[in-house]
């Protein structure tokens, strides 16, 4: 079977099993398998798979005709340009979460937050430990891609000294978390803890605590797309009545947490932005919040600064 033939029987078998934009998922799957970008299909449609290729790329079809997410089935995905590993027991990083990474990024490039170095960063929910560890390794290359601006504009909080934790209330998610830091050679950078929110930090405080927690309401679950219900876990998902329960319990234990001028970081519901904001300001009175929008328009990240 040539490239070409192998695409077509590929869109056809997703498209019948209705599939969205099948041809997205035909190319991601084969170029995985031929271990080449996307761009190399289109430039080589008469090139024969080996029977092996072949029979894998119809066995990764079969899998995602079951709405099994492409990311599972290779095992890995993109983000913030670089490579996770991935499975059925954490969430698939979206693109969505980077604007949160880019958030954060650029209030310490622009000498926002008043802070000390070196810098405490929890990430509550660590999940794949996208998050802690793309903060990490940009942390770490601004330090030293700007020595020497650093030296001269007190952006001493680029520092690769900085602190970084990571928590989840599961040991599955916690062993690919582990893995990615492997991956990263960050394993001795960041210390990984089990358990609930703020459970396995008693007694300690941080200056940035990021949270990508379940936000999904109860009753909307059975809304989502059979990609995300049937595959990816219901624990990372479901938020409770009004989606904010999970969120109301995290709050009230950051009180506790959260350094002066610290701030918390959350990825929230596209319409959760003003039961967000009054839920922050119940916890912390004096604080200052800002609902930060994706690129549809809808309600993404929310900021909360201690005072």
């Amino acid at each position: 079977m040539k490239i070409k033939e192998a695409q077509t029987w590929a869109i056809k078998k997703l498209r019948e099993s209705q599939i969205e934009q099948p041809e997205i998922s035909a190319s991601l799957l084969l170029a995985e398998i031929l271990s080449v970008a996307k761009s190399y299909l289109m430039l080589n449609p008469d090139q024969l798979l080996t029977d092996n290729q072949e029979k894998k790329y119809r066995s990764w079809v079969l899998r995602r005709m079951k709405h099994e997410p492409v990311w599972y089935i290779t095992k890995h995905v993109e983000f913030c340009d670089q490579d996770f590993v991935v499975n059925k027991n954490v969430l698939i990083p979206r693109p969505e979460t980077e604007i949160l990474i880019e958030l954060i990024l650029n209030q310490v490039k622009n000498k926002k937050l008043k802070i000390k170095s070196p810098m405490q960063i929890l990430d509550v929910g660590t999940g794949s430990g996208a998050i802690i560890l793309t903060l990490a390794k940009q942390f770490g290359d601004y330090s030293s891609n700007d020595s020497e601006k650093s030296s001269t504009n007190n952006s001493s909080h680029l520092s690769s000294n900085n602190k970084y934790y990571a928590s989840d209330i599961s040991d599955k998610a916690l062993q690919i978390a582990k893995k990615n830091a492997d991956n990263f050679n960050y394993r001795t950078k960041i210390l990984f803890k089990k358990g609930n929110l703020f459970e396995p930090w008693e007694n300690k405080k941080f200056d940035y605590v990021i949270a990508n927690l379940p936000y999904v309401p109860s009753d909307k679950m059975s809304e989502l797309s059979l990609d995300i219900l049937n595959f990816e876990p219901k624990i990372a998902l479901d938020g409770g009545k009004n989606g904010l329960e999970i969120y109301q319990t995290f709050l009230s234990q950051a009180t506790d947490h959260l350094n002066k001028n610290g701030r918390i970081y959350c990825e929230i519901g596209d319409k959760q932005g003003p039961n967000m904001t009054k839920m922050a300001k119940q916890f912390f009175p004096k604080s200052q919040v800002e609902v930060i929008k994706d690129y549809g328009g809808f309600d993404r990240v929310i900021s909360i600064q201690n005072s």
